[in-house]
Protein backbone atom coordinates (compact mmCIF):
# COMPACT_ATOMS: atom_id res chain seq x y z
CA UNK A 1 0.00 0.00 0.00
CA UNK A 2 1.54 3.05 -1.27
CA UNK A 3 1.45 6.21 1.24
CA UNK A 4 -0.62 8.12 -0.75
CA UNK A 5 -3.18 6.30 0.88
CA UNK A 6 -2.61 8.10 4.29
CA UNK A 7 -3.15 12.01 4.85
CA UNK A 8 0.01 14.01 4.90
CA UNK A 9 1.02 15.44 8.57
CA UNK A 10 0.45 18.60 8.99
CA UNK A 11 2.41 21.49 10.52
CA UNK A 12 -0.61 23.62 11.57
CA UNK A 13 -1.57 22.74 15.57
CA UNK A 14 -4.89 21.19 15.56
CA UNK A 15 -7.80 22.99 15.95
CA UNK A 16 -8.77 22.82 19.59
CA UNK A 17 -11.67 20.64 21.01
CA UNK A 18 -14.61 22.05 21.90
CA UNK A 19 -15.04 19.89 24.41
CA UNK A 20 -11.50 19.63 26.28
CA UNK A 21 -10.96 20.14 29.89
CA UNK A 22 -12.23 23.71 30.97
CA UNK A 23 -9.88 26.41 32.29
CA UNK A 24 -12.24 27.46 34.79
CA UNK A 25 -10.89 26.28 38.07
CA UNK A 26 -14.63 26.06 39.45
CA UNK A 27 -18.47 26.48 39.25
CA UNK A 28 -21.21 26.97 41.80
CA UNK A 29 -24.69 25.49 40.81
CA UNK A 30 -27.34 26.46 42.40
CA UNK A 31 -31.14 24.78 42.36
CA UNK A 32 -34.31 24.72 43.59
CA UNK A 33 -36.58 21.90 43.75
CA UNK A 34 -40.80 21.32 44.21
CA UNK A 35 -42.24 18.26 45.30
CA UNK A 36 -45.74 16.41 47.01
CA UNK A 37 -43.40 15.80 49.75
CA UNK A 38 -40.81 18.39 50.28
CA UNK A 39 -39.13 21.49 48.66
CA UNK A 40 -35.92 22.75 48.91
CA UNK A 41 -32.50 24.92 47.93
CA UNK A 42 -29.36 23.36 46.83
CA UNK A 43 -25.79 24.75 46.38
CA UNK A 44 -23.70 22.52 44.22
CA UNK A 45 -19.59 23.90 44.18
CA UNK A 46 -17.32 21.40 41.75
CA UNK A 47 -13.89 22.52 41.66
CA UNK A 48 -11.61 21.09 40.04
CA UNK A 49 -8.96 19.20 41.57
CA UNK A 50 -6.94 17.20 39.00
CA UNK A 51 -7.60 17.54 35.03
CA UNK A 52 -5.32 15.64 31.83
CA UNK A 53 -6.24 16.52 28.48
CA UNK A 54 -9.46 14.32 28.07
CA UNK A 55 -10.63 13.87 31.81
CA UNK A 56 -10.68 16.20 35.20
CA UNK A 57 -11.44 15.26 38.43
CA UNK A 58 -13.84 17.32 40.80
CA UNK A 59 -14.87 17.91 44.44
CA UNK A 60 -17.77 18.14 45.12
CA UNK A 61 -19.31 20.16 47.88
CA UNK A 62 -23.26 20.61 48.72
CA UNK A 63 -25.13 22.48 51.20
CA UNK A 64 -29.25 22.10 51.17
CA UNK A 65 -31.94 23.30 53.33
CA UNK A 66 -35.67 21.90 53.11
CA UNK A 67 -38.78 23.96 54.06
CA UNK A 68 -39.38 21.37 56.63
CA UNK A 69 -36.24 22.65 58.48
CA UNK A 70 -33.65 19.74 57.70
CA UNK A 71 -29.97 20.49 56.22
CA UNK A 72 -27.60 18.82 54.49
CA UNK A 73 -24.35 18.92 54.04
CA UNK A 74 -22.13 16.95 51.80
CA UNK A 75 -18.82 16.28 50.16
CA UNK A 76 -18.48 14.02 47.43
CA UNK A 77 -15.97 13.67 44.53
CA UNK A 78 -16.44 12.88 40.36
CA UNK A 79 -14.13 11.56 37.91
CA UNK A 80 -15.25 12.91 34.52
CA UNK A 81 -13.90 11.73 31.40
CA UNK A 82 -14.30 12.22 27.03
CA UNK A 83 -13.68 8.81 25.82
CA UNK A 84 -15.53 10.13 23.03
CA UNK A 85 -16.85 13.18 20.46
CA UNK A 86 -19.79 14.28 22.48
CA UNK A 87 -19.74 11.61 25.25
CA UNK A 88 -18.89 12.29 28.58
CA UNK A 89 -18.65 9.93 31.69
CA UNK A 90 -19.06 10.26 35.17
CA UNK A 91 -18.07 8.42 38.24
CA UNK A 92 -19.05 9.82 41.43
CA UNK A 93 -18.90 9.12 45.39
CA UNK A 94 -19.96 10.76 47.94
CA UNK A 95 -20.92 11.44 51.90
CA UNK A 96 -23.39 13.30 53.30
CA UNK A 97 -25.10 14.82 56.71
CA UNK A 98 -28.51 15.77 57.48
CA UNK A 99 -30.07 17.10 60.20
CA UNK A 100 -33.47 16.96 61.15
CA UNK A 101 -35.53 18.86 63.18
CA UNK A 102 -35.17 17.51 66.92
CA UNK A 103 -31.45 17.88 66.46
CA UNK A 104 -31.33 14.53 64.60
CA UNK A 105 -28.58 13.17 62.40
CA UNK A 106 -27.87 11.01 59.99
CA UNK A 107 -25.36 10.01 57.24
CA UNK A 108 -25.48 8.32 53.85
CA UNK A 109 -22.78 6.74 51.32
CA UNK A 110 -23.59 7.22 47.40
CA UNK A 111 -22.35 6.51 44.18
CA UNK A 112 -23.14 6.35 40.67
CA UNK A 113 -21.58 5.82 37.36
CA UNK A 114 -22.88 8.14 33.88
CA UNK A 115 -22.46 7.64 30.66
CA UNK A 116 -24.05 10.83 28.45
CA UNK A 117 -23.50 10.79 24.68
CA UNK A 118 -25.30 13.17 22.05
CA UNK A 119 -28.34 10.16 21.28
CA UNK A 120 -28.60 8.31 25.15
CA UNK A 121 -27.99 8.48 28.26
CA UNK A 122 -27.55 6.36 30.93
CA UNK A 123 -27.35 6.25 34.64
CA UNK A 124 -26.84 3.95 37.92
CA UNK A 125 -27.15 5.15 41.34
CA UNK A 126 -27.07 3.35 45.33
CA UNK A 127 -27.34 4.79 48.08
CA UNK A 128 -26.69 2.94 51.76
CA UNK A 129 -26.86 4.51 55.34
CA UNK A 130 -25.40 2.91 58.29
CA UNK A 131 -28.40 3.83 60.79
CA UNK A 132 -31.38 2.20 62.18
CA UNK A 133 -34.71 3.71 62.83
CA UNK A 134 -34.96 6.73 65.28
CA UNK A 135 -38.09 7.95 67.02
CA UNK A 136 -38.06 11.55 66.68
CA UNK A 137 -41.67 12.22 68.15
CA UNK A 138 -43.28 10.96 70.97
CA UNK A 139 -46.78 11.64 72.48
CA UNK A 140 -48.53 9.33 76.03
CA UNK A 141 -51.99 9.24 76.24
CA UNK A 142 -54.08 7.62 79.27
CA UNK A 143 -57.38 6.56 79.99
CA UNK A 144 -59.42 4.73 82.36
CA UNK A 145 -61.65 1.51 81.05
CA UNK A 146 -64.28 0.13 83.42
CA UNK A 147 -64.58 -3.31 83.07
CA UNK A 148 -68.14 -5.77 83.50
CA UNK A 149 -66.67 -6.55 87.13
CA UNK A 150 -66.40 -3.49 88.34
CA UNK A 151 -62.88 -3.26 88.00
CA UNK A 152 -61.12 0.42 86.18
CA UNK A 153 -58.04 -0.69 84.61
CA UNK A 154 -55.30 2.44 83.39
CA UNK A 155 -54.52 1.88 79.73
CA UNK A 156 -51.48 3.89 78.50
CA UNK A 157 -51.20 4.44 74.51
CA UNK A 158 -47.59 5.12 73.23
CA UNK A 159 -47.88 6.84 69.84
CA UNK A 160 -44.46 7.59 67.89
CA UNK A 161 -43.17 8.77 64.83
CA UNK A 162 -39.65 7.41 63.54
CA UNK A 163 -37.31 9.07 61.22
CA UNK A 164 -35.73 5.81 58.56
CA UNK A 165 -32.89 6.75 56.75
CA UNK A 166 -33.37 4.43 53.11
CA UNK A 167 -30.55 2.34 51.59
CA UNK A 168 -31.38 1.82 47.81
CA UNK A 169 -30.55 1.96 44.40
CA UNK A 170 -32.05 3.53 40.91
CA UNK A 171 -31.26 2.95 36.98
CA UNK A 172 -32.58 4.59 34.48
CA UNK A 173 -31.72 5.52 30.37
CA UNK A 174 -32.91 8.17 28.15
CA UNK A 175 -33.04 9.35 24.79
CA UNK A 176 -32.37 12.85 23.53
CA UNK A 177 -35.65 13.92 21.29
CA UNK A 178 -34.56 15.83 18.02
CA UNK A 179 -35.16 19.61 18.37
CA UNK A 180 -33.97 22.49 16.21
CA UNK A 181 -30.90 23.56 17.66
CA UNK A 182 -32.29 27.19 18.35
CA UNK A 183 -34.93 25.24 21.55
CA UNK A 184 -31.54 23.43 23.19
CA UNK A 185 -31.52 19.78 24.06
CA UNK A 186 -34.15 17.91 25.41
CA UNK A 187 -33.58 14.22 27.53
CA UNK A 188 -36.57 12.01 28.83
CA UNK A 189 -35.63 9.14 30.84
CA UNK A 190 -37.52 5.88 32.21
CA UNK A 191 -36.23 3.34 34.88
CA UNK A 192 -36.54 1.17 38.23
CA UNK A 193 -36.31 2.20 41.93
CA UNK A 194 -35.71 0.19 44.58
CA UNK A 195 -35.68 1.17 48.60
CA UNK A 196 -35.67 -0.66 51.43
CA UNK A 197 -34.61 0.63 56.13
CA UNK A 198 -35.08 -0.86 59.09
CA UNK A 199 -38.90 -0.94 60.53
CA UNK A 200 -39.59 0.00 56.23
CA UNK A 201 -41.41 -2.13 54.25
CA UNK A 202 -39.48 -2.59 50.90
CA UNK A 203 -40.40 -0.48 47.71
CA UNK A 204 -39.76 -0.82 43.99
CA UNK A 205 -41.40 0.95 41.14
CA UNK A 206 -40.55 2.87 37.73
CA UNK A 207 -39.33 6.26 37.76
CA UNK A 208 -39.40 8.91 34.57
CA UNK A 209 -37.33 11.89 34.02
CA UNK A 210 -37.36 14.53 31.88
CA UNK A 211 -34.40 17.38 31.32
CA UNK A 212 -34.74 20.19 28.95
CA UNK A 213 -31.73 22.66 28.43
CA UNK A 214 -33.03 25.80 26.69
CA UNK A 215 -29.18 27.33 26.97
CA UNK A 216 -25.89 25.62 28.34
CA UNK A 217 -25.69 26.72 31.95
CA UNK A 218 -29.76 26.67 32.78
CA UNK A 219 -32.07 23.63 32.74
CA UNK A 220 -35.10 22.33 34.00
CA UNK A 221 -35.76 18.41 35.11
CA UNK A 222 -39.18 17.00 36.28
CA UNK A 223 -39.28 13.29 37.95
CA UNK A 224 -41.99 11.25 38.70
CA UNK A 225 -41.26 7.83 40.91
CA UNK A 226 -44.35 5.50 41.10
CA UNK A 227 -45.25 2.39 42.66
CA UNK A 228 -44.78 -1.12 40.90
CA UNK A 229 -48.68 -0.47 40.29
CA UNK A 230 -48.68 3.15 38.83
CA UNK A 231 -51.44 4.44 41.82
CA UNK A 232 -49.10 6.12 44.17
CA UNK A 233 -46.68 8.51 42.93
CA UNK A 234 -43.84 10.90 44.10
CA UNK A 235 -42.63 14.20 41.51
CA UNK A 236 -40.10 16.58 42.36
CA UNK A 237 -39.60 19.64 39.88
CA UNK A 238 -36.63 21.63 39.80
CA UNK A 239 -34.27 24.34 38.25
CA UNK A 240 -30.40 24.41 37.81
CA UNK A 241 -27.65 26.80 36.93
CA UNK A 242 -24.25 26.73 36.27
CA UNK A 243 -22.03 29.60 37.01
CA UNK A 244 -18.18 28.71 35.99
CA UNK A 245 -15.44 30.81 37.04
CA UNK A 246 -13.56 31.90 34.45
CA UNK A 247 -14.03 31.40 30.77
CA UNK A 248 -16.36 28.91 29.04
CA UNK A 249 -18.19 27.96 25.99
CA UNK A 250 -21.79 29.86 25.51
CA UNK A 251 -23.33 27.03 23.12
CA UNK A 252 -27.06 25.85 23.26
CA UNK A 253 -26.45 22.61 25.05
CA UNK A 254 -27.41 20.52 22.09
CA UNK A 255 -23.20 19.91 20.94
CA UNK A 256 -22.15 19.56 24.79
CA UNK A 257 -19.47 21.77 23.96
CA UNK A 258 -18.91 24.28 26.26
CA UNK A 259 -18.25 24.54 30.36
CA UNK A 260 -21.30 22.05 31.26
CA UNK A 261 -20.13 19.52 29.47
CA UNK A 262 -17.46 19.41 32.61
CA UNK A 263 -19.07 21.65 35.43
CA UNK A 264 -22.81 20.02 35.15
CA UNK A 265 -23.54 18.32 38.90
CA UNK A 266 -24.88 14.85 38.62
CA UNK A 267 -28.67 14.60 39.02
CA UNK A 268 -29.73 15.82 41.99
CA UNK A 269 -32.25 12.70 43.77
CA UNK A 270 -33.28 13.33 47.68
CA UNK A 271 -33.36 9.54 48.18
CA UNK A 272 -30.26 9.24 47.27
CA UNK A 273 -28.63 11.12 49.62
CA UNK A 274 -31.16 11.25 52.22
CA UNK A 275 -32.38 14.11 51.49
CA UNK A 276 -35.57 13.12 52.53
CA UNK A 277 -36.11 9.76 54.25
CA UNK A 278 -39.08 7.93 55.38
CA UNK A 279 -41.37 8.15 57.98
CA UNK A 280 -43.32 5.97 59.95
CA UNK A 281 -46.04 6.12 62.55
CA UNK A 282 -46.63 3.16 65.02
CA UNK A 283 -48.01 2.87 68.24
CA UNK A 284 -48.36 1.19 71.55
CA UNK A 285 -51.39 0.09 74.20
CA UNK A 286 -51.02 -1.37 77.19
CA UNK A 287 -52.31 -1.85 80.80
CA UNK A 288 -50.07 -0.11 83.53
CA UNK A 289 -52.46 -0.50 86.67
CA UNK A 290 -55.85 -1.88 87.68
CA UNK A 291 -58.25 -0.96 90.62
CA UNK A 292 -60.24 -3.54 92.38
CA UNK A 293 -64.33 -3.45 92.18
CA UNK A 294 -65.62 -1.03 94.82
CA UNK A 295 -66.98 -2.96 98.16
CA UNK A 296 -70.72 -4.23 97.51
CA UNK A 297 -73.28 -2.10 99.75
CA UNK A 298 -73.69 -2.63 103.53
CA UNK A 299 -75.86 -5.65 104.66
CA UNK A 300 -77.09 -3.94 107.64
CA UNK A 301 -81.20 -4.67 108.53
CA UNK A 302 -83.21 -0.77 108.23
CA UNK A 303 -85.27 0.28 111.02
CA UNK A 304 -87.13 3.73 111.58
CA UNK A 305 -85.79 5.76 114.84
CA UNK A 306 -84.84 3.91 117.94
CA UNK A 307 -86.84 0.99 116.83
CA UNK A 308 -84.57 -2.27 117.57
CA UNK A 309 -84.63 -4.54 114.85
CA UNK A 310 -86.43 -7.71 115.39
CA UNK A 311 -84.44 -10.82 115.43
CA UNK A 312 -86.68 -13.51 114.14
CA UNK A 313 -86.89 -10.94 111.16
CA UNK A 314 -84.99 -11.81 107.51
CA UNK A 315 -82.06 -8.75 107.22
CA UNK A 316 -82.96 -5.68 105.49
CA UNK A 317 -87.00 -5.74 106.58
CA UNK A 318 -89.00 -3.56 108.45
CA UNK A 319 -91.13 -5.50 111.48
CA UNK A 320 -94.72 -5.55 109.80
CA UNK A 321 -97.49 -3.66 111.38
CA UNK A 322 -99.83 -4.91 113.73
CA UNK A 323 -103.64 -5.08 113.17
CA UNK A 324 -106.13 -2.68 113.03
CA UNK A 325 -107.98 -2.19 116.32
CA UNK A 326 -111.19 -0.15 116.80
CA UNK A 327 -111.18 2.53 118.67
CA UNK A 328 -112.10 1.56 122.39
CA UNK A 329 -111.19 4.14 125.20
CA UNK A 330 -112.04 1.30 127.77
CA UNK A 331 -109.37 -1.14 125.93
CA UNK A 332 -105.77 -0.85 127.57
CA UNK A 333 -104.57 -1.26 123.78
CA UNK A 334 -105.55 2.14 123.42
CA UNK A 335 -104.41 3.53 127.17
Amino acid sequence: MSEGHFPAPSSSPAAPSPASTPSAPASVNPSGFAGSHVSFGLADGLIRVARGGEWLLLANPRFMASDDDEQLYGLGFIFRRRPGEGIRQSLFLRFDVRNTPGDNWYTTTSGGFEHRGALWTGRLRGFISPHGADVVERRIEEEEVRRPDGSTDTIRRTFERLEIPLTGAEAEGGLRIPLPPFLGDLRIFGGAHYRDGPSFDAQSGWLTRTEYRPRERFSFEFAAYFNRDFTEVEYLFGVRAIFPFGTGGGGNGKSMGGEHFWFEPPPFNPRAVSGKSASARRSKEQVVGTKPPPPPPSMAPKFDGDQPSDPDLPPDTEPPDGPDLPYDPDSPDWR
